[in-house]
């Protein structure tokens, strides 16, 4: 490893439980899908994925990968930046103890 480079440092899961960033994004998921006028259930059958995981999605309890994401915003017709709008440097921040060295 070099020197002069710091290492990677990866957040323990635990650390990313309350994560703001997964609150946000769960907020503009439910948010969509009410002014969409959808239920939990036609959502999740829209993007192919199960109601339970969806609902867990929603309430901030799951973490989604980024291949949900789309098709989430796929079943509500949305762009999946949309699903992102809301998340700001400072929500990034705080994923406790994630830091990355300087590339290059």
């Amino acid at each position: 490893m070099d020197a002069a480079r710091p290492a990677l440092q990866i957040p323990a899961v635990s650390k990313i439980r309350d994560s703001s960033v997964r609150d946000k994004v769960a907020a503009a998921i439910r948010h969509h899908r009410k002014l969409s006028g959808q239920s939990q259930e036609k959502v999740a059958h829209r993007a192919r994925i199960d109601r339970s995981f969806y609902g867990r999605i929603e309430r901030g309890t799951q973490n989604l990968a980024l291949e949900t994401l789309c098709l989430i915003a796929l079943a509500l017709e949305i762009h999946p930046s949309e699903l992102l709008r809301d998340i700001e440097s400072s929500d990034l921040l705080e994923l406790k103890g994630s830091r990355v060295g300087p590339l290059g």
